[in-house]
């Protein structure tokens, strides 16, 4: 896909303990309350293990920006930013953007070549205003 955007659901497999593993330095965040920490945390790590997939199953993919906080229809949401050679030749831009939900992880990754991407960022984001979840 050289643009466009990809929506699906990515149900993480739990470690031997039951729980999705931790990776060691990437998506680390403060905790903003208590009660919240364990679902942040569940967000996170199972952002993580889906970055880790993408990044085994597309060698050339590469984590271009830091995890961000941002909501989607007013839930916790991560923002990930990542880079990988376009079909079209040159780079492109992927967002990646995680809500989790009681069925899984709910992904979506807009894509676009690098030299398009800011162009179309104002449209991936009115399409992520659009979303509602249930």
């Amino acid at each position: 896909m050289a643009y466009g955007v990809l929506v699906d659901l990515y149900e993480s497999q739990p470690d031997s303990y039951g729980q999705p593993s931790q990776s060691e330095g990437y998506g680390q965040s403060s905790e903003r309350s208590p009660g919240d920490a364990g679902s942040r945390r569940l967000l996170e790590q199972s952002t993580e293990r889906l970055v880790a997939e993408l990044l085994r199953s597309n060698p050339g993919m590469q984590i271009t920006g830091r995890q961000a906080d941002i909501r989607v229809d007013g839930q916790r949401a991560v923002s990930t930013y990542l880079s990988s050679d376009s079909p079209l030749g040159g780079r492109e831009t992927d967002w990646l953007v995680t809500v989790q939900r009681p069925q899984g992880l709910l992904f979506f990754v807009f894509v676009a070549p690098d030299r398009d991407f800011q162009t179309l960022d104002g449209a991936f984001q009115s399409m992520l205003d659009s979303v509602r979840l249930r």
